[in-house]
């Protein structure tokens, strides 16, 4: 399996993106299951308040998952161009390099934000009846950090050399994992949050056995004691392209993080609902991450084989599919949408179940609306930065943190509740031109170079 590869500088361009990307979308709804599956066994058995306590803090766990995909896509993209020019020898020192880097970040982003624990609980504003459960499921949340990381950077270079199959594996497993954790430590054992928590750490850990195994049996990643020293023109690469990207999602985090204290601030009620149209949205977003992974992949490989005119159609392609996808899957939400919702929310408490209810439908169905701007979005910005422009998109998360606050200062006294459900719409429709008009710029240069 580690050494099945796919050359996507060859054959039709979208074909090639969809069939990359078929396991990565199995993969990706597999790993949004199992935090379905949480939110729903914490929903339906622990109550609307232990689900709040879950989705207060979802911006500082976005935030890890952000560092963590981040490194994995930055040492991805590199490893994808030289895929493209076979050159597997610099491929090599990448993995190598991406080795050390996973070692010194695990460990020292760990500690840190442990040791801030208390300070994120205090500046998310956390309703007092479930700030304990919330302290509770963040820090085991953040013990998540290196297990998570080493499934990122592992399955990106495997991803980079065309070898998909490894993420679904991996991601399969673990969910599998988690829903059997979560029904054991939280309906077994009647641990609540904790328990869901540990359920999720634990698979984590699984997932990021399964991808480093799969490592170990490729001869791409056999690495002598030589190589394990750093290589500064290669982080000097690594940090151009990673920074622009943390950078960009930190500036996202924070706006995010500003609104959801606005949220918390509602009661637990109002985030119990938001959390459950987040769930949904996460499962869509999920579709849309592993397409646009496998646009990632396809424009770093032709990039390296100089095919400019391949990428620019292949970009072109992948568009219209991947819309065409996201509006069959928004019209299926708005038809099961109530009973989707009834999934995650328990009737325990009538009023707290219908206010988390009227939530879920309001938010759910300008997120859908939102969501015909942000699928472009994402692939333009994933192309920008696969291109070497990562910090385009940096200024697009300047542009996004600064019109969520806006809308969530400025929003309730002119359009009321509604505005707290669009902060992320806002934020998308201001970074589209943002990325998009660059990205044709960068690649009409390209162009032009090549024809030159």
């Amino acid at each position: 399996m580690a050494e099945k590869r796919m050359d996507l500088t060859r054959g039709q361009p979208v074909a090639g993106i969809l069939r990359f990307s078929g396991p990565l979308v199995l993969g990706n709804l597999f790993q949004q299951l199992y935090s379905i599956v949480d939110a729903v066994i914490i929903g339906q058995r622990c109550g609307v308040e232990a689900l709040a306590a879950v989705s207060c803090t979802s911006w500082v766990c976005w935030m890890v998952n952000a560092l963590c995909r981040d490194s994995g896509n930055t040492f991805g993209i590199m490893g994808s161009i030289r895929a493209g020019q076979r050159d597997e020898g610099t491929f090599r020192r990448i993995v190598a390099q991406a080795l050390l880097y996973g070692l010194l970040v695990a460990a020292a982003v760990t500690a840190l934000s442990v040791l801030a624990l208390d300070g994120i609980v205090s500046v998310l504003r956390i309703p007092e009846n479930i700030a304990q459960a919330a302290r509770t499921y963040l820090l085991i949340y953040l013990l998540c950090i290196p297990p998570m990381l080493a499934f990122n950077l592992a399955s990106s270079l495997l991803r980079s050399i065309g070898n998909s199959a490894v993420t679904m594996t991996a991601m399969t497993a673990s969910t599998a994992a988690n829903i059997a954790l979560d029904l054991l430590f939280v309906v077994g054992f009647g641990w609540g949050v904790t328990g869901a928590a540990l359920a999720t750490l634990l698979s984590i850990m699984l997932s990021a056995v399964i991808a480093l195994y799969a490592c170990m049996q490729s001869g791409l990643f056999r690495l002598r004691r030589a190589q394990l020293r750093p290589d500064w023109a290669l982080l000097r690469e690594a940090m151009g392209l990673l920074l622009p990207m943390l950078f960009n999602s930190a500036i996202i985090a924070a706006g995010g993080m500003v609104v959801l204290s606005r949220c918390n601030m509602l009661g637990s009620s109002f985030t119990a609902g938001r959390s459950a149209e987040g769930k949904i949205f996460s499962l869509l977003e999920a579709v849309i991450i592993a397409l646009q992974t496998g646009v990632s992949v396809f424009v770093g490989q032709n990039l390296g084989a100089g095919q400019i005119e391949r990428i620019i159609r292949g970009l072109h392609q992948s568009l219209a599919v991947i819309m065409g996808i996201f509006l069959l899957m928004a019209a299926g939400v708005l038809v099961f949408l109530n009973p989707i919702l009834n999934l995650f929310l328990s009737r325990q408490d009538p009023a707290s179940y219908a206010e988390a209810f009227c939530v879920g439908q309001q938010a759910m169905r300008c997120i859908l609306a939102g969501m015909i701007v942000m699928t472009p979005m994402y692939i333009y910005r994933v192309t920008i930065q696969t291109l070497g422009h990562a910090q385009v998109a940096a200024i697009a998360g300047v542009g996004q943190m600064i019109i969520r606050i806006l809308t969530i200062t400025v929003g309730p006294s002119l359009i009321g509740i509604y505005a707290y459900y669009i902060t992320d719409c806002m934020a998308w429709a201001i970074s589209l031109p943002i990325v998009s008009i660059p990205c044709y710029r960068v690649l009409e240069r390209l162009r032009r170079g090549t024809k030159g």
